[in-house]
C-alpha cells in the first residue's frame, strides 16, 4: 500500500479495536487477531484523524469535516454508507479540526485554527449544527470517557459537567509549575495528565 501510513488514533469498543489512519478506518477483530473489515467515509485522499461511537452511530473526523455511519451497518467499507454533516462546514482556509469525543448524549468536536494563535473553538453538535461553548484557547486533547469532559490546553486542564459548565481548571502542580497536558484522565478521584 502505497502513501501515508500513520495512525491518527486507536479506539477498542467490544472486541474490537478501530484505528483512524490516512487509508480509512481499520477494524482490528482482537479474538480472531486479525484486520476485520477497512472503512471508507468518503472517496478521495483523506486524512481520518479521529472517530467515536455515540448511541449506534460512528463518526470519523478529517481536516475538513465530520462524516456519520450506523455502527450495526456492515457496509461501512462503502463510502455510500455514510453521511457528511453538512452543517459542520469546511474550514480548512483557516485551520482543520483535530478531535471528535462522545460525551454522555453529545458529541464534541476541536477545531484548530491556525491563522490567529489560541482561537481554536470547541462545539458540541446540537441537532446536527456545530454551537461553540468553548473558544480563544489551543485546544490539545479531549476525554469524555467519565461524567466531566477533560479539556487539555496549551497550559491547564479545564474540567465541564454533562451541560458543558466549566467547572473547574488544574493550572499549576503544587511546586508552581504548569501543566502542559495533550491528555488527562480521572481515575478513582485523582486527574492524571
Amino acid at each position: 500500500v502505497m502513501g501515508n501510513k500513520k495512525v491518527n488514533k486507536i479506539i477498542s469498543r467490544d472486541d474490537y479495536v478501530y484505528c483512524a489512519t490516512s487509508l480509512g478506518i481499520i477494524v482490528i477483530d482482537m479474538v480472531k487477531r486479525e484486520v476485520k473489515d477497512t472503512y471508507h467515509p468518503a472517496i478521495g485522499d483523506f486524512n481520518f484523524l479521529d472517530l467515536t461511537f455515540l448511541d449506534d452511530k460512528i463518526y470519523v473526523l478529517t481536516e475538513e469535516g465530520l462524516y456519520e455511519g450506523n455502527s450495526n451497518n456492515s457496509f461501512l467499507a462503502d463510502p455510500s454508507q455514510w453521511t457528511r454533516l453538512p452543517n459542520v462546514i469546511d474550514h480548512t482556509d483557516f485551520g482543520a479540526y483535530h478531535e471528535v469525543e462522545a460525551f454522555g448524549d453529545k458529541l464534541i468536536l476541536s477545531y484548530s485554527n491556525t491563522t490567529f494563535g489560541n482561537s481554536d473553538s470547541l462545539y458540541h453538535i446540537e441537532n446536527g449544527v456545530p454551537v461553540v461553548f468553548d473558544s480563544l484557547k489551543t485546544f490539545y486533547g479531549l476525554n469524555g470517557e467519565g461524567s466531566e469532559l477533560l479539556v487539555s490546553t496549551y497550559d491547564a486542564l479545564h474540567i465541564f459537567s454533562a451541560e458543558l459548565d466549566h467547572l473547574d481548571f488544574i493550572f499549576q502542580y503544587d511546586e508552581g509549575i504548569a501543566p502542559k497536558p495533550r491528555t488527562a484522565k480521572f481515575i478513582d478521584g485523582y486527574y492524571f495528565i
